[in-house]
């Protein structure tokens, strides 16, 4: 079924947000929106938003403002999922504050960083060469995402979920499509992809694979190692030097990286004495996904969503550590979130 809206932001990026200029990493681009424009399903013209300046997204925390006064909106570049540069664990104590022990607090302290990958500094890296081989310091973009309703724009962090395009040497360039088929970002699928759009990007992902460089060196026979975590391996802001990638390098999928971050932390500290899989089963259980294939043959209503804490609560990973999973079989579900406006009321309108 097509979406019922494209919506697009015109306006402009600054090339070196992007690390070693920036600290933005390789899948996340922040945009000075001039405006906002839409496009109902089947019709020609575009007409003007306005609903969207003011609006805020209740999901996790408090409600956020998804753009600020100066027009910057901050956006998560759908399809794709690039190593880790600088992963904060610093809400993520399973226990509360003031519930904390000292000891746990103090340990917690102690490990809390900003936890990077293997390859992270490089996917960034390459981002950035893309965009400022342009010479200019700001570009000229387009962010674009379909969606049925204005509650589809962002997710729970207030994030635009969608594309962006850019005009390079003459030509126009959809960064997302870009760092899948040059290699340097994984490809990371949600519900709220169609089924060609989930197609056209494993399709990309698969001239990524043959890279000589790209991500998929550090991610050797589709293999997420659970054994070790590097509590060393952190996001320094002064450190602009290039990455020296390993041979043996391993980088697991980063949305495990970011839950084995926070199962790390968690567990270094005093406050979850459990494995990882007894992790995943208490405090991932909103996470799901669907096999990619049912999701794209029998759509997302008949597809069947499965925990993903039944991938590591298996007798084979509690006694490996290691989990095989290519990262086009999963789409993963989106968690929900409501769009407000001033009045903390529903947008329901574009």
């Amino acid at each position: 079924m097509p979406y019922a809206v494209v919506l697009e932001a015109i306006g402009t990026l600054e090339t070196g947000q992007f690390w070693p200029c920036g600290n933005s990493d390789g899948d996340t681009v922040k945009m000075t929106a001039q405006r906002f424009r839409y496009r109902r399903s089947g019709q020609a013209g575009w007409k003007s938003s306005k609903v969207l300046w003011k609006a805020k997204v209740k999901g996790k925390g408090k409600p956020k403002r998804i753009v600020s006064d100066a027009g910057v909106l901050t956006i998560r570049l759908q399809g794709i999922d690039a190593p880790e540069l600088h992963y904060p664990t610093s809400t993520l104590a399973v226990i509360k504050k003031d519930d904390q022990t000292q000891a746990q607090r103090r340990k917690f302290l102690e490990v809390n960083d900003n936890y990077r990958q293997c390859y992270g500094k490089t996917a960034a890296q390459q981002l950035h060469n893309l965009l400022a081989g342009s010479s200019k310091a700001t570009l000229r973009c387009i962010f674009r995402t379909k969606v049925d309703e204005p509650n589809d724009i962002c997710d729970v962090y207030g994030r635009f979920v969608g594309d962006v395009i850019v005009q390079l040497g003459g030509k126009q360039i959809n960064i997302n499509q870009w760092m899948l088929e040059v290699g340097h970002a994984f490809p990371a699928f949600y519900n709220s992809l169609e089924a060609d759009e989930i197609e056209a990007l494993i399709g990309l992902s698969k001239k990524g694979r043959q890279k000589a460089k790209s991500v998929w060196q550090c991610y050797k026979n589709n293999a997420n190692d659970f054994s070790v975590f590097d509590f060393n391996e952190v996001h320094d802001k002064s450190d602009r030097e290039p990455e020296a990638t390993a041979a043996d390098c391993k980088a697991l999928l980063p949305k495990f990286f970011r839950r084995f971050a926070a199962y790390q932390v968690n567990f270094a500290s005093g406050m979850f004495g459990g494995t990882f899989a007894d992790y995943v089963v208490q405090h991932a259980k909103q996470d799901q996904y669907f096999d990619t294939k049912e999701f794209v043959d029998e759509g997302p209503l008949a597809a069947l969503a499965r925990g993903l804490s039944a991938l590591f609560d298996t007798a084979q990973f509690h006694s490996t550590q290691v989990l095989a999973m290519r990262p086009e079989d999963m789409v993963f579900r989106e968690a929900s979130s409501t769009l407000i406006d001033n009045n903390n009321q529903p947008v329901t309108k574009w």
